[in-house]
C-alpha cells in the first residue's frame, strides 16, 4: 500500500505527496528537503518541515488527508501530487471521475479497473 506525506511549506502552504511502497519514503522526503525535486510547488514555497507521514494508506485515507488539510488551510494553500486512480489526472478522484480517456491517451473501459 502507498504512503502519504505532508510537508509544511513557506507562507502557510502545504504539499501532500504520495509514495508507492516500493519507493523509499525517507529518500523522497529528503529530496524535497534538499531541493532535489522538480516539483513547482516546493520550488516556489520552500519546505519548512515534515508535518505528517501516513504509512500504508488506503485510497479513502488519501482523500481524507487531503480533505482535512483543504478544510483547515484552504484550497489555494494545499498542493498535491495525488491523482485519480482511474484516469491518472490530478484534481479529482476515481469515484467522481467522468472522463473516457486516460492521461496516457487510451480509452478507459468502464468494465475494467485501471
Amino acid at each position: 500500500m502507498p504512503h502519504v506525506y505532508v510537508l509544511e511549506l513557506a507562507d502557510g502552504h502545504y504539499f501532500i505527496g504520495r509514495c508507492e511502497d516500493s519507493e523509499d519514503i525517507n529518500e523522497k522526503i529528503d529530496d524535497h528537503l534538499l531541493g532535489k525535486t522538480k516539483d513547482p510547488h516546493t520550488d516556489r514555497y520552500p519546505v519548512k518541515r515534515v508535518d505528517k507521514i501516513v504509512r500504508d494508506v488506503t485510497p479513502e485515507g488519501e482523500i481524507q488527508c487531503y480533505t482535512h488539510y483543504f478544510q483547515m488551510y484552504g484550497m489555494l494553500n494545499i498542493h498535491t501530487d495525488l491523482n485519480c486512480y482511474r484516469c491518472g489526472r490530478a484534481g479529482h478522484y476515481k469515484k467522481t471521475c467522468r472522463t473516457r480517456w486516460h492521461r496516457n491517451d487510451f480509452e478507459i473501459d468502464d468494465d475494467v479497473d485501471v
